[in-house]
């Protein structure tokens, strides 16, 4: 079997994956149903912050000055600006809620299997099984997350197949174990995308290189190579890692909130569906074959079988309730960072596929053709079972989004502002954007600046989401706001008392904010705040003006000076390896 991809390959594998994406979300399409996912409002917010951005042009890289109430919190510099750019992109384009969750939903969908089906090609699977693993893989939780709930780890899921493909190269080619390029590449977009997918990705890669290490003759030439890789990462997310040491440096930040009974977010094999926390019948079939077959068959594996079947079975382990995860979280706090284990089950859904189809098509290649298209057809209803899966699981939530309880596709009730079905519906389909957050409200406190003497425990004791609706979400009448042209939040209010009197106004203060209270410059530690950051001001009687900016401690136009340089010096190196291949 050839690893050669011919255009007439890709393009034919581009059409087909599209149909079947198609296919699958048709319901909704033809519907134009919205599902009101977990975290929709979360991230939709993040996006309409930059579709505004773009559509009035006042950039503010730091702030929200748009979403979450024009607070000016930081949200998308911590949570892969350049991709809630791309975002703000296409909402830009089409304008609307529906089409906007479609058109993301397919090309999270394509994305995936595009991936795979490129992994699937390097480890020189046929085109047939190729596409079938790119099918199985586009059908499963880790994907599908994102376009049934907008659980962001749907497009880290999506990318992680590209960063196994370095990773196998890195072992079975003996001339180039480490193409700098290849490996920080897909590196640079995951950690755009989402930083934990690819913290959890770079993780399941280690073992490979460290066999890619071993295998090596000349290791200073890969120790080389592999310093480029890293150097190129560093410049290609320059932006990101910035961000990150810029907000972390300056504030106590407190992170998303934290999970002590991580047990009931692992995985487990079960005879229903797949979900995230369910591998459902079908795939708990297809993985225990492959791992009993993997073992039958270990001492025939090539080493990078073995590699690939052993890291996904160890992820699996640690997606699952065999690791005591209560326990270690309540000795290792740093652990409860992760959240959910069945995270880890990205790694476990891309390596496991991929062995079986490496171990349909080695059987494929040993019998006769009766048996041939026998065995072939099985793969097939596999495939098929994992599609109507899933298309089950797209209709049962457009029917709940024309039911009377719309919100019922996420745990939305709670936040729930408008009770009518029909005008939640007609909330999220309105030409303003907004009326959909002011439908479903959810006080996140996620990178909200704590206390130098607070912790994060003691804060999530005295309810930070409540915090936040009280001072943010419900603290907005009397005042008004609005941006200025170097992207700064202008607040203004009138205090009716004779006397000065501390106010609560509704925006966050980190530590490098630029403050202007009634036009004097005031320090962001000089400024009382609550347990969140918010502003509490002496408001004078009468008018009171506060304008709220940001300031980084380096200039952001030389750090992205220093992403542009990475980006034209991965194109130059591809140019050139290209050609000398050629």
């Amino acid at each position: 079997m050839s690893s050669k991809i011919s255009k007439k390959e890709v393009l034919r594998m581009l059409l087909f994956l599209a149909i079947v994406v198609f296919l699958m979300i048709s319901i909704q399409v033809y519907k134009k149903a919205i599902f009101l996912g977990d975290d929709i409002t979360f991230h939709y917010q993040r996006f309409y912050e930059m579709f505004m951005q773009i559509k009035n042009g006042n950039m503010n890289y730091f702030q929200s000055i748009y979403s979450f109430n024009s607070s000016g919190r930081i949200i998308n510099a911590l949570y892969g600006y350049d991709f809630a750019f791309i975002q703000g992109i296409i909402l830009f384009l089409f304008r609307s809620w529906a089409k906007f969750q479609i058109v993301t939903s397919f090309l999270c969908f394509y994305t995936s299997g595009v991936s795979m089906y490129f992994l699937a090609r390097t480890i020189k699977l046929s085109p047939k099984f190729s596409f079938i693993g790119s099918v199985m893989y586009m059908t499963t939780s880790v994907v599908s997350s994102y376009p049934l709930y907008q659980a962001f780890n749907g497009w880290g899921a999506a990318f992680v197949p590209l960063l196994f493909i370095p990773a196998i190269k890195s072992v079975v080619d003996s001339k180039e174990r480490i193409n700098p390029v290849y490996l920080a590449i897909p590196v640079s977009i995951l950690l755009s995308v989402h930083t934990l997918s690819a913290l959890i990705g770079v993780l399941a890669i280690v073992p490979f290189y460290i066999v890619s290490f071993l295998l090596e003759k000349n290791k200073l030439q890969w120790i080389k190579n592999g310093f480029i890789a890293v150097l190129l990462t560093l410049l290609m997310v320059a932006n990101t890692i910035f961000s990150y040491v810029d907000v972390y440096s300056s504030n106590k930040i407190y992170g998303p909130t934290l999970i002590q009974k991580m047990s009931d977010f692992s995985a487990i094999p079960t005879l229903g569906g797949n979900d995230l926390k369910s591998l459902g019948l079908v795939v708990s079939i297809v993985f225990i074959f492959q791992i009993a077959y993997s073992i039958l068959n270990w001492k025939k594996y090539p080493l990078i079988y073995k590699l690939i079947n052993s890291v996904g079975i160890v992820f699996l382990i640690l997606s699952s309730t065999i690791i005591p995860w209560d326990a270690l979280a309540a000795r290792l706090d740093f652990l409860q960072i992760l959240q959910f284990p069945h995270r880890f089950l990205m790694i476990t859904y891309v390596l496991l596929l991929l062995g079986f189809l490496i171990s349909m098509s080695s059987l494929y290649s040993k019998l006769e053709e009766a048996n041939k298209n026998v065995l072939f057809s099985i793969v097939v209803t596999i495939t098929g079972l994992m599609i109507f899966g899933l298309n089950s699981a797209i209709t049962n939530k457009t029917t709940i989004w024309f039911s009377d309880s719309p919100q019922n596709n996420g745990n939305n009730g709670y936040a729930l502002r408008e009770r009518n079905p029909q005008k939640i519906r007609d909330g999220f389909k309105d030409k303003d954007l907004t009326k959909a957050f002011g439908i479903v409200v959810k006080g996140t406190s996620d990178y909200l600046p704590m206390p130098k003497n607070e912790d994060a425990k003691s804060l999530l004791d005295k309810g930070p989401y409540g915090m936040y609706y009280r001072e943010i979400v419900d603290n907005q009448i009397g005042y008004k706001k609005k941006i200025s042209d170097n992207g700064s939040i202008i607040i203004s209010w009138k205090n009716n008392d004779e006397k000065t009197v501390e106010k609560v106004v509704p925006v966050i203060i980190y530590g490098h904010s630029i403050v202007r209270l009634n036009g004097t410059e005031i320090k962001p530690s000089d400024l009382s705040k609550t347990d969140i950051g918010v502003a509490k001001v002496k408001s004078k009687p009468g008018m009171n003006e506060l304008v709220v900016g940001y300031k980084p401690f380096f200039s952001m136009k030389i750090i992205f000076v220093l992403k542009i340089i990475g980006l034209i010096s991965s194109a130059v190196f591809l140019f050139l390896n290209r050609k000398r291949k050629h």
